[in-house]
């Protein structure tokens, strides 16, 4: 059960918004076996005037659409892995490829 929280900056539409939330969804659920149903996200919207995201060198683009995206997770009586095995390095190519709509 991922909690995923998501930042974005206030411009969205809400159609923009459910394709964001739906494209993220897809991605947990792929990427770490979770079923379809359990889904809980929260979306924070902010003003530009409140959030600071400066480039630290790695020459990334920014945008009015960036996406910020938190996730947490209680490991329960059956793990879908180890507690600890780390996040494969290949669910973030897998959601970085996944085209979020941004």
């Amino acid at each position: 059960m991922p909690l995923v929280k998501v930042h974005v900056l206030k411009s969205r539409s809400l159609r923009e918004i459910d394709a964001l939330l739906d494209k993220i969804h897809t991605v947990i659920v792929d990427s770490f076996g979770v079923p379809q149903r359990d889904r809980y996200q929260i979306l924070h919207e902010h003003e530009k005037s409140h959030v600071r995201f400066l480039d630290t060198g790695l020459d990334i683009p920014r945008t009015e659409k960036f996406v910020v995206l938190e996730s947490s997770a209680a490991v329960g009586p059956k793990p879908p892995r180890e507690p600890s095995t780390p996040v494969s390095p290949g669910s973030y190519r897998f959601a970085a490829k996944s085209s979020l709509p941004m």
